[in-house]
Formats: C-alpha cells, structure tokens, sequence
C-alpha cells in the first residue's frame, strides 16, 4: 500500500488486487481507479506514488516494474512498456523527491 504525498490518495495492492482511493473526505474514502494489468499473471509486491501524485509504479513478483499516468483518475494508463529488474522480484519502490529517478529493490525468489 502506498499514500500518496499529499495524504489524498490510497493505492492498495494484493494477489489479484490493485485499487486507487480518495482519501479527500476522510470518513466516505470512494474508489477512483483499477489500474488493469493484463500481461502476466504474476502477483504485485509493491507500489509508490511519484512527488507529484501523476504517476504510480508497481512492481511486481515476476521482475517486472509498470508504471501508470494517473492524469485521469478515473482512468489510469499504462506509461511505455514495462521495467524488467535484472535478478529478481521487485520487493519495494521508491522514487527519489525530484520524481525523475525510481529506485528499487529486487530479491531473489
């Protein structure tokens, strides 16, 4: 699960699973967006929000790293061809506060 920075915004990630929430109103948090992933069947192991909340990375168990234009909110995008990590599964994200570089971390399964 990842908050975005300004605190409005919940990614929830599981098995099968990728939600994004609005946090505005606390107390009524409402979905706003099901990123599809449709190539592989691997499970997703982690996600961030860019500094600038237009961007979501997840990363997933088999290598893989997408990434996703959240200028629509109701409709995520995918943004280029997915990240293939080197060595393993990708464990956990993070992007640097200029938003320009996404570090990961990758284990061997």
């Amino acid at each position: 699960m990842a908050l975005a920075p300004d605190g409005r915004g919940l990614a929830t990630v599981g098995e099968d699973t990728r939600t994004l929430w609005n946090l505005a109103e606390p107390s009524a948090p409402r979905v706003i967006g099901v990123p599809q992933i449709t190539s592989g069947t691997s499970s997703v192991s982690s996600v961030a929000f860019a500094p600038n909340e237009s961007i979501i990375v997840i990363g997933r168990n088999d290598r893989t790293t997408l990434l996703w234009d959240l200028t629509s909110l109701d409709q995520p995008r995918p943004l280029g061809a997915p990240l293939t990590a080197s060595t393993g599964a990708v464990d956990s994200l993070m992007f640097a506060s200029d938003g320009q570089t996404l570090v990961s971390r990758v284990v061997t399964l």
